[in-house]
């Protein structure tokens, strides 16, 4: 809406009205005295002033609007950034704990080798205080766990030679630690 200049004479009493595309109304009672009525190039010049005013506020409008975007953008551009350095943490830290964390034990069943270990490889421990708990935790790194006589725990990644399974009455005997 472009703003509107209406000079009416109602009566004989002449009044000037202005009327911004704000809505803002501007009214103004003219003197007949010719020396005190506005002309029409001082409401022209009226007129002028009020639309660069307008014009002065739409680009201050749009300038804020321009401010907020970018900030916006600065804003949204660093929550992000974090964003990414927390998952990136997050995925450091679970990698960690996972070497910390004991490893998943499957039991395979009970099994019979000789004098010479069927389990071969990374350690043999003799305990009088054995638990299966104990020996997984002296296995840790190792694929296999087993235990023997209720005192020894033996580890390895691999078996030496073949093993004969069989029932798991026959390993019948308890942990020491137990």
């Amino acid at each position: 809406a472009e703003p509107s200049i209406e000079c009416v004479d109602p009566s004989k009493q002449s009044q000037c009205t202005c009327t911004c595309t704000n809505g803002i109304v501007f009214s103004q009672t003219l003197s007949l005295d010719a020396s005190t009525i506005p002309s029409d190039g001082t409401c022209q010049a009226d007129r002028d002033r009020c639309l660069k005013r307008q014009q002065q506020l739409n680009t201050e409008i749009e300038e804020e609007r321009e401010q907020c975007a970018a900030q916006l953008n600065e804003a949204t551009q660093t929550h992000i950034q974090r964003e990414k350095e927390l998952l990136e943490k997050q995925h450091e830290l679970r990698t960690q704990l996972k070497l910390h964390q004991p490893p998943t034990w499957t039991y395979h069943g009970c099994y019979i080798d000789n004098l010479s270990r069927a389990i071969g490889g990374n350690g043999f421990s003799l305990d009088t205080h054995l638990t299966v708990d104990n020996c997984k935790r002296l296995c840790r790194g190792s694929k296999y766990a087993a235990m023997q006589y209720g005192t020894h725990c033996l580890c390895g990644n691999k078996f030496r030679f073949p093993v004969t399974k069989v029932s798991d009455s026959e390993c019948n005997v308890n942990c020491a630690g137990n």
